[in-house]
């Protein structure tokens, strides 16, 4: 047989077996994990976050954020939405997942440090955006380290939110 045939078609099959580089888009989700999940979807802002079957009955708290101008200029504010895990009680509270909802000019300025929304020394973290809006987690948003931030820290980082909805 031929050497550099032979050297052809191990290296074919070599590359039939290794795994398949990381695509932009993921792979659809098995439908025994999609049952799992529920979807929570805003009209007015435009995005869903998807969360496991076990946050059903969850509750959505409004409230807003305060950004500090570092270039002049007046406070800015924004809505922040708190998605509340169905076992959160006043007692006994659990880890929220927060959204802070920029405009795409809010953002512009958070990006080139002319705002600023925290006292953390670094922005918070973008989970998406649509035409319209910049949606993004504060920077310390666990620090408080209630119970169930281990969850909300894998969901805010699984990307679970999508603007626009699919």
């Amino acid at each position: 047989m031929n050497p550099s045939l032979s050297l052809a078609a191990i290296a074919l099959l070599l590359s039939l077996s290794l795994p398949m580089q990381a695509q932009d888009t993921p792979p659809p989700m098995p439908a025994s994990i999609a049952l799992e999940q529920i979807e929570y979807r805003n009209a007015q802002y435009g995005f869903c976050f998807t969360l496991p079957a076990s946050w059903q009955g969850y509750t959505i708290v409004s409230d807003g954020w305060d950004g500090t101008p570092r270039d002049g200029g007046p406070a800015v504010t924004g809505p922040k939405l708190l998605i509340r895990n169905p076992a959160w009680m006043a007692g006994n509270p659990r880890e929220d997942i927060p959204i802070l909802i920029f405009t795409t000019a809010q953002w512009r300025r958070v990006v080139k440090e002319r705002m600023s929304v925290s006292a953390a020394p670094f922005n918070p973290f973008q989970l998406g955006h649509n035409r319209r809006y910049v949606f993004a987690v504060p920077a310390r948003f666990d620090f408080d380290q209630l119970p169930g931030v281990e969850e909300v820290s894998k969901l805010v980082m699984s990307k679970s939110l999508r603007a626009p909805c699919r």
